[in-house]
């Protein structure tokens, strides 16, 4: 098992900047495709009456303003791509698609359902569109896809040399535990981690973390068992410094797995490592 195509979303020149030489660097270690994407963001206006579902896309010269400007900076993300990926020893295909409504993830889960992983930056409010806000969470939610978040200013490091899975005996932990093979099998160090919460037991807790990590054993995988009860961090804060204390430079996570009332009393670790992280994160939901 392999990530054989790989999709790069470049939402902006500061994110291509930011992933395109972490995510060159992993596309030559999987002998990977490399599909780098830009959504232009279409101007959509509603009609003063409601018509449900309905939407009206103009090409009127009051809108040149915006077209080229949206024109110009998908020139410069494809200048920033080809730069990166040029003589690089790995195809590299570039794709710029409209967005079809007021969300730029629509044409980006379409997009990955045809790839094995989808590499995104870290959420920046201040330089992403409008159209662009909420992608990343939309791609776990939706693509069926594991989706690596990449933190700023990361470079060129190497991604998964020792791996972190933080391991919570739910559907989406598991998804990801399957997910990321390839980087477990490539990994130098790998670590299964479990938070024991106050709701469980912590026998339970470390007897599941040795099944994972037994369950990967059978893959070649040898990973060390880290045990840890809930301090008044949240879990998030507490998987990264986990993560900090061993050097990893990937963390691997089910994403999104409790309901809406969980999240609104606990806080979402999904949602602080989103906001927070400073080390590459997989996602899977």
């Amino acid at each position: 098992m392999s990530y054989k195509t790989i999709l790069v979303c470049l939402a902006t020149e500061q994110a291509a900047e930011q992933i395109l030489p972490a995510s060159c660097r992993l596309v030559r270690a999987f002998g990977a495709h490399m599909i780098g994407i830009h959504t232009l963001e279409a101007l959509v206006l509603y009609p003063g009456i409601f018509l449900p579902g309905i939407a009206l896309h103009y090409d009127d010269p009051r809108f040149t303003d915006f077209n080229r400007e949206v024109r110009e900076q998908d020139a410069r993300i494809q200048d920033i791509f080809e730069a990166h990926t040029a003589n690089k020893g790995f195809i590299a295909e570039w794709r710029s698609l409209l967005a079809h409504s007021e969300h730029a993830s629509d044409q980006l889960i379409r997009s990955a359902f045809f790839c094995d992983l989808v590499v995104v930056a870290r959420p920046d409010r201040e330089s992403e569109r409008s159209h662009q806000i909420g992608a990343q969470h939309d791609l776990i939610m939706n693509s069926g896809r594991p989706v690596l978040l990449i933190p700023p200013d990361y470079g060129d490091k190497l991604i998964g040399s020792r791996v972190l899975l933080a391991w919570n005996a739910t559907r989406e932990a598991a998804v990801a535990a399957r997910a990321a093979l390839p980087f477990f099998s490539r990994a130098e160090e790998t670590f299964v981690l479990t938070i024991a919460s106050e709701q469980r037991h912590s026998i339970s807790d470390i007897l599941e973390g040795h099944e994972v990590a037994k369950m990967l054993g059978r893959h070649g995988v040898e990973p060390d068992v880290i045990h840890t009860g809930q301090t008044e961090e949240s879990i998030g804060a507490q998987i990264l410094r986990e993560a900090k204390n061993r050097n990893c430079d990937l963390i691997v996570m089910g994403a999104f797995g409790h309901s809406r009332l969980h999240s609104f009393f606990f806080g979402d670790a999904t949602q602080f490592m989103l906001e927070n992280a400073d080390v590459p994160i997989l996602y899977c939901n």
